[in-house]
């Protein structure tokens, strides 16, 4: 079944057209976002995106749901910016929040590619559609330069071609030979580079494992940047274990997630949120070496505001980079991919920044505050500045103690803690010595109530010492040495001279 094919102009908002201009998503990830969120919103249980790669020459985009009709696009190339996605609501299917708004998110591959093809079908239709749609003649003539009203940025074909009744399905596909997709994204194969190189993986977890231990030793590759973003910004579920291993102050998001019924797979991965925290072999559990900061706002009726969040830090650097800092997430897709500065906290993190991340949900409000691109945010709307106002009071403000607090804190009871070890270390030691020249073997004992820093038990066979007690130096080594002459005094007054030596304190300072 063939028919004659219709044909006519895209038509855009003032505003669309000069953000297009500008190229307004900044990463194929980020285009790629706006594909799976309208999948998302037309109540798709899977997505399939191929890159082509190694050759990266193009990008398709298969979901299998309910499709498109003619009317419905040609309403949509109507007018690219008018979108009516929330006249019935703002819940779709599985009670998933429906994320589009303004209706550009079709235009997103045309940051790939100005030609591309939509192919649609829908379930009891005898026909699918092919749409070619070209929008080159937007960069060559007046429209690029309008700033009122509406105009046209393309051109689109849609021909009707016969379809087994039972399929539906939408397919977004560039032609091939993108040399901008190959800029970005580079032409290294993801499996070979897995099964030759330092990291390997056959699956998503296994990637996100391996570059989160630090084990790859160098920055992700264009197209290992690619699948962490594309996974991070979607609104796909957390592996099992994440986002905080032992934490379960998430688990009614995390099952949110699963009960949309979503799954987006990408050159034969299925990603997953790629938070796996803590990030290195050696925190395994929550405490001193990591913690998790859980935090809400909700003034829903006042402002229109509410939203949920955590943050969480680690002694060590977080791996990769790509997951320092704070991401926002509105109707559970990430929007500012994460922010280092922590949405430009006031106060020097310092060295606790390359150990801190953490996500907020934006349970509602904050999307009038986002800019066209869903990318970035107008920072001086009301709700923004709340946002802004909420973190930085979680985090520590001049006159208030927060989490950066409690990290300090932590820190300085870890680094205690570490400098007693290595006292009692130092008087293990000594204690090996004095056994293997003396007929008692010594054993090391710590009692913090002894009136005196150090004792000898010669019935016992035990040196007890008190770290803390008033006459013990601050320093590192000046606790060393102190606690060196206290046992050497304590062997010359108890034991006296040892053999062959006639000054009990020269004797046992030889020895020691």
């Amino acid at each position: 079944m063939t028919t004659e094919p219709i044909e006519d102009s895209i038509n855009a908002a003032a505003r669309i057209i000069g953000d297009i201009s500008t190229g307004i998503y900044r990463s194929p990830a980020n285009a790629l976002k706006e594909l799976v969120s309208n999948s998302f919103d037309a109540g798709a249980t899977e997505v399939f995106i191929n890159t082509d790669h190694p050759a990266h020459s193009s990008v398709t985009c298969f979901d299998n749901g309910p499709g498109i009709s003619v009317d419905q696009l040609r309403t949509i190339f109507r007018y690219i910016g008018g979108s009516d996605k929330r006249i019935g609501g703002d819940t779709g299917l599985f009670g998933r929040p429906i994320v589009g708004r303004i209706g550009i998110g079709i235009l997103a591959i045309s940051q790939i590619s100005k030609r591309f093809v939509i192919i649609s079908s829908q379930h009891g239709d005898d026909f699918r559609i092919e749409v070619e749609v070209n929008i080159e003649e937007f960069e060559t003539t007046e429209s690029s330069r309008q700033n009122l009203g509406t105009g046209s940025i393309g051109r689109y074909r849609i021909y009707t071609m016969a379809e087994a009744p039972e399929e539906h399905y939408t397919i977004v596909t560039t032609p091939s030979g993108s040399e901008l997709l190959q800029e970005m994204l580079g032409n290294e194969s993801p499996r070979s580079y897995f099964a030759r190189g330092e990291c390997e993986a056959s699956n998503f977890l296994e990637f996100v494992e391996v570059v989160s231990s630090g084990k790859q030793r160098r920055n992700l590759s264009e197209y290992q940047s690619f699948l962490w973003e594309l996974a991070s910004l979607c609104p796909v579920p957390y592996f099992r274990d994440g986002p905080v291993r032992g934490w379960y102050g998430w688990d009614d998001i995390k099952a949110g997630l699963e009960g949309f019924n979503f799954r987006l797979t990408v050159d034969g991965y299925e990603l997953r949120k790629p938070v796996l925290l803590p990030t290195a072999g050696d925190l395994s559990e929550l405490g001193d070496d990591c913690q998790v900061y859980p935090f809400h706002y909700d003034a829903e009726e006042e402002m229109g505001l509410s939203l949920r969040g955590y943050i969480f830090h680690q002694r060590k650097q977080i791996f990769p980079p790509e997951l320092q800092g704070l991401l926002v997430r509105i109707r559970n897709v990430g929007i500012t991919g994460y922010q280092t500065d922590m949405l430009k906290y006031p106060r020097n993190l310092g060295p606790m920044a390359g150990g801190m991340t953490g996500e907020v949900y934006v349970l509602r409000g904050l999307e009038e505050a986002l800019n066209i691109d869903r990318n970035s945010f107008n920072e001086t709307h009301n709700h923004f500045v709340q946002l802004q106002k909420v973190l930085f009071e979680h985090l520590g403000t001049p006159r208030g103690a927060g989490i950066t607090t409690d990290i300090r804190a932590r820190s300085r009871t870890r680094q205690e803690v570490l400098r007693q070890d290595r006292i009692l270390e130092h008087l293990s030691r000594l204690a090996r010595r004095l056994s293997r020249s003396s007929s008692i073997h010594w054993r090391l004992g710590v009692d913090d109530a002894m009136d005196s820093p150090l004792v000898l038990d010669v019935t016992g066979e035990e040196i007890r010492v008190n770290l803390d007690h008033d006459t013990v130096p601050s320093s590192q080594a000046a606790k060393e040495q102190f606690f060196r002459v206290c046992l050497i005094a304590r062997l010359a007054e108890v034991l006296g001279p040892p053999d062959g030596e006639k000054d009990p304190l020269v004797g046992w300072l030889r020895k020691l």
